[in-house]
């Protein structure tokens, strides 16, 4: 028990660094370690760090995220309508780094998202933007 409250506190400081430190340093380095300490039930905290205002810090909780593996394809790729314009972005980038099972999500989301912006995020990711090699 004494265990667990301590994993749980441990997880509770890094989601509020993530999310809220001044520093946005502070708030990239938090990402992975709070994965580690929420024992990977950090799914909808990483969620809202990925509408971070610094690329660096939606960079760190998408990599955060891929580590989660296969299993979150669907929940982020259910989210993207939902989140920011940074957040749907860091998500694209987190099924991307999610490898070639991100990839039919991705796909999904260039050819049906409603918003072009987020159209071309995704054809970006998967190298189809015209005046773009990936």
């Amino acid at each position: 028990a004494l265990e667990f409250g301590a994993s749980w506190i441990a997880a509770a400081r890094l989601d509020a660094a993530a999310r809220s430190d001044p520093d946005a340093l502070v708030r990239a380095a938090a990402a992975g370690p709070l994965c580690r300490a929420a024992g990977g039930q950090c799914f909808e905290q990483l969620l809202a760090v990925l509408a971070d205002r610094d690329p660096r810090v939606r960079h760190a909780a998408a990599s955060a995220l891929a580590t989660l593996g296969e299993p979150v394809i669907p929940r982020l790729a259910d989210a993207v309508p939902q989140l920011s314009e940074d957040g749907d972005e860091g998500a694209v980038l987190a099924l991307d780094r999610l490898g070639p099972a991100g990839r039919g999500a991705i796909e999904q989301i260039a050819s049906s998202d409603p918003r072009p912006r987020v159209r071309n995020t995704a054809k970006l990711a998967l190298g189809r933007l015209p005046g773009h090699e990936h």
